[in-house]
């Protein structure tokens, strides 16, 4: 089953793969105006600098690797 959009042109993958990669997309770097940064930084006793090495490095390599995932299972299970 396809899945349609705009003008009814039909997306050559399910949805799911879509949103998966748009919030490990967004989820990958993490700077100081983000509460979560604050979270980990107070909650850990690291300093701001601290946080950024590690939270930040942290988020990105969850982020790469959950993008990576999400490429692979769109490759082999399509779920058309």
């Amino acid at each position: 089953m396809m899945f349609e959009v705009i003008q009814g042109v039909d997306l050559p993958y399910n949805p799911m793969y879509l949103f998966l990669s748009i919030g490990f997309g967004a989820f990958s770097i993490s700077w100081m105006n983000d509460s979560g940064f604050w979270v980990v930084s107070r909650l850990s006793g690291f300093s701001e600098g601290q946080t950024l090495r590690t939270w930040t490095s942290l988020l990105t390599l969850n982020s790469v690797v959950g993008l990576l995932t999400v490429l692979a299972l769109s490759k082999l299970l399509p779920l058309d």
